[in-house]
């Protein structure tokens, strides 16, 4: 396999291959998520956590291959592609229109192409009980999709806005609230997630804050936020929750990610003003 072709989805040693991808591969890559990715606005360390887990949720699967539909980048795209255009259209409905491109698959190969996409897309852990396959990870929430259900309704049924009140008081979140004091001085433990569902969910009894890991496909979303359909107020928070709790020229915050093994340090503030009133995140 020469640098500049992508390996098929099931091939053994998937993340091997994508780590040994030139740059302009791995941009080719990533861009079969966010087309509109700009050459500039590349750059392949911000992508190393991200490239890891999809060929970890790839490879998961690969005793399955023949039960999916989409055996390739290429195919994912034109998935995601038929997912941004028609939202609106039920599961049922959307299924159909992807089986134009695989004849040769069942509806639940087509089904399970579907949702491997959303996970590997918007980071949604979409596996529905009938269909699913593989393993399943046990700190992260499943998202059922039923057949009368739209991509659109299934992304807004997945995040439902907090109903507590705050009172008129504003409460401020301090600037020592940090993922690195959380874990120092509090025993906390960050468990990263590749599940944006999960973001910030609080296991009292194991002391474990799961932390959507994917900084940089926030980023991609927002300018893409028309056809993902994730909302950009969604976005716009999350993005927030992460320069909080892991500021940007935080000494501290620098070398607990570096420990941790997570590259979005680099992507600074992503252009956002720190949002200090608890109220502002719902």
């Amino acid at each position: 396999m020469s640098n500049s072709s992508l390996p098929n989805f099931f091939e053994k040693e998937l993340g091997q291959k994508l780590a040994r991808l030139d740059r302009s591969a791995k941009l080719g890559l990533v861009r079969h998520f966010w087309p509109s990715l700009a050459d500039e606005d590349f750059r392949e360390d911000h992508y190393t956590v991200f490239l890891g887990y999809v060929a970890l949720e790839v490879s998961s699967l690969r005793n399955y291959d023949s039960k999916f539909a989409a055996q390739s980048f290429e195919a994912t795209a034109s998935i995601v592609k038929t997912l941004g255009d028609n939202a609106d259209r039920t599961r049922a409905e959307l299924a159909e229109a992807v089986k134009r491109e695989f004849l040769n698959f069942d509806n639940k190969a087509i089904l399970r192409s579907l949702e491997l996409t959303i996970r590997l897309w918007l980071n949604l852990n979409v596996r529905s009980k009938c269909i699913t396959l593989g393993p399943i990870g046990a700190n992260l929430t499943s998202i059922e999709w039923q057949d009368g259900t739209t991509l659109e309704q299934l992304i807004h049924g997945s995040f439902i806005k907090s109903k507590i009140l705050l009172g008129d008081d504003r409460t401020v979140i301090p600037a020592t609230f940090t993922a690195a004091r959380l874990a120092i001085l509090c025993d906390v433990r960050i468990d990263w997630t590749n599940n944006l569902a999960d973001h910030l969910r609080f296991a009292g009894k194991k002391r474990e804050l799961s932390v959507y890991q994917h900084k940089i496909c926030l980023v991609n979303q927002l300018k893409s936020a028309s056809s993902s359909h994730l909302p950009p107020s969604l976005l716009e928070e999350t993005v927030d929750t992460l320069n909080l709790l892991f500021p940007f020229g935080d000494i501290a915050t620098k070398d607990f990610l570096a420990k941790e093994g997570k590259n979005f340090y680099s992507l600074g503030t992503c252009g956002r003003s720190k949002v200090s009133d608890l109220s502002a995140y719902p």
